[in-house]
C-alpha cells in the first residue's frame, strides 16, 4: 500500500533519475523524457495528459483518446479506440500524441517530433508535420521532409491553433468504454446507434456499448488567469481533465470527463465577466485510496478576495459534493483548496464539471443523460 511518505520517495527517486540522466544526456532531454516542461507553464494551459501504453491522443480541451493511430489522409488522421471504433481527427484540433509519454515544451515556436534513437534518449526533431499517413507521419523539419514510421516515433506535440470551443444546447461530453472522453457537437439516435457530430465537421457512427457515459456540455469556464500548486512540489500544479498524477478524474466510483485535478494547497483563478452562476461538483480523487491515513480537504470560491463557500472537510470516501453558487458581478474568481486539518498528505482535491451559465439556467451540470 502507497502511504503519504511515499509520495515523497518518489519524489526522490525522480530527482535520482534526473541526476542520473543528465550524466547520459542534453539538459532538454532529460526533462523531455521525464515530462518535465523546459519553462513555467502558461496560465492558460495545464499540461496534457501522462498516456500509458500503447498510445494516447491529446486533443486540449476537447479531450483525450487512448487506442493506437490507424489510416490518415494528409490533414485528417484516423484513431482507432481500444474497442475497435475508428474516429476521424482534424490535425488542426490535436495537441499532442505519445506513447509512454507527451513531453510538453511551453513556448516552443514549432511543432516538435521525437523519434527513437538506438542506445539514446529519444531524438528531437523541430519542424512542421505535413502529413498524417497509414504508414506514419509525414515531417519538414531543417534537412528537408520525411516519413517517420510510426514504428519509430514516440511522441508529437503541436503548435497550438485559436480554434473555436464547441458549445450549445446539443453539445455533449462522451465517456467511453475503453476510456478517454470527448467533447462534441451533438448526439444523436439513428436505428439503434448513435451518431456523434464532431467538432470538424465529421460524424462517427457509435453503439451503444461503445459508451459509458454521456454529459451535457451546454456551458464552459471562462478564460484562466493563473493557476499555483504547492510551493516547491515538482508537477503538482493544477492539471486540466486530469487528476495531479496524470490519470483520469475519478470521484464516486466513476470518471469525470471535465474538470481539474489539484493537490492541497492550491489556486485556479478565472477571469470573470458578470453576473451568473458557477456550478461543479467537488471531491477527493480515488487515486488516493491506497494512501496511508489520507487527510480531508476543503475546497474554497472566492470573488476577489472575499470568500464566497467553502465546503466541509472531504475525505476519498465521500460522495462528489454539487456546488451551485451565484457569483454577483464580474472580477476574478478563484477556485481554491486546501488542507481541513493542517496536513497535505492524500489531498488529491478534484474541481468536476465547472461551469459558469446565465442566471436561471437548469441546474443539471454533472448529470449524467446517458
Amino acid at each position: 500500500m502507497a502511504s503519504p511518505p511515499a509520495e515523497m520517495a518518489q519524489l526522490l527517486s525522480l530527482l535520482c533519475r534526473m541526476a542520473f540522466l543528465r550524466l547520459r544526456a542534453p539538459s532538454w532531454a532529460v526533462f523531455a523524457l521525464l515530462g518535465l516542461p523546459l519553462l513555467s507553464a502558461s496560465a492558460q494551459e495545464s499540461l496534457p495528459p501522462t498516456p500509458s501504453p500503447p498510445w494516447q491522443l491529446d486533443l486540449g480541451v476537447l479531450g483525450w483518446l487512448p487506442g493506437a493511430p490507424a489510416d490518415g489522409e494528409g490533414d485528417y488522421a484516423w484513431w482507432q479506440l481500444p474497442g475497435g471504433v475508428l474516429i476521424p481527427v482534424d490535425t488542426l484540433w490535436i495537441r499532442g500524441l505519445g506513447r509512454d509519454g507527451i513531453p510538453r515544451v511551453p513556448g516552443a515556436e514549432t511543432d516538435l517530433l521525437w523519434v527513437s534513437a538506438q542506445k539514446s534518449s529519444p531524438d528531437l526533431r523541430k519542424g512542421w508535420l505535413t502529413s498524417w499517413q497509414a504508414e506514419g507521419l509525414r515531417f519538414q523539419g531543417p534537412g528537408g521532409e520525411r516519413l517517420h514510421s510510426w514504428e519509430k516515433l514516440v511522441a508529437l506535440q503541436l503548435l497550438a491553433e485559436p480554434m473555436p470551443f464547441p458549445q450549445g444546447e446539443t453539445t455533449r461530453y462522451l465517456v467511453f468504454e475503453g476510456g478517454g472522453f470527448l467533447r462534441v457537437q451533438a448526439l444523436r439516435e439513428k436505428e439503434g446507434t448513435w451518431v456523434a457530430q464532431l467538432p470538424w465537421d465529421r460524424e462517427v457512427e457509435l453503439k451503444k456499448e461503445d459508451l459509458s457515459d454521456v454529459f451535457p456540455g451546454k456551458y464552459s469556464m471562462p478564460p484562466v488567469l493563473k493557476m499555483t500548486g504547492p510551493e516547491g512540489a515538482l508537477m503538482r500544479t493544477p492539471r486540466q481533465g486530469r487528476s495531479v498524477e496524470g490519470a483520469p478524474l475519478r470521484c464516486g466510483s466513476k470518471v469525470w470527463p471535465s474538470g481539474w485535478g489539484t493537490m492541497v494547497p492550491s489556486s485556479i483563478d478565472f477571469e470573470w465577466d458578470g453576473p451568473s452562476v458557477f456550478q461543479c461538483w467537488v471531491g477527493v480523487d480515488e487515486e488516493v485510496l491506497g494512501f496511508q491515513n489520507s487527510q480531508p480537504v476543503s475546497f474554497q470560491v472566492y470573488l476577489n478576495g472575499k470568500l464566497l463557500w467553502e465546503s466541509p472537510p472531504m475525505k476519498v470516501q465521500d460522495a462528489p459534493l454539487p456546488v451551485s453558487l451565484a457569483v454577483p458581478k464580474k472580477g476574478v474568481l478563484s477556485l481554491r483548496t486546501k488542507a481541513a486539518q493542517g496536513l497535505p498528505w492524500g489531498g488529491h482535491a478534484n474541481w468536476l464539471m465547472p461551469t459558469q451559465s446565465p442566471v436561471g439556467s437548469p441546474n443539471n451540470i454533472g448529470a449524467s443523460t446517458w
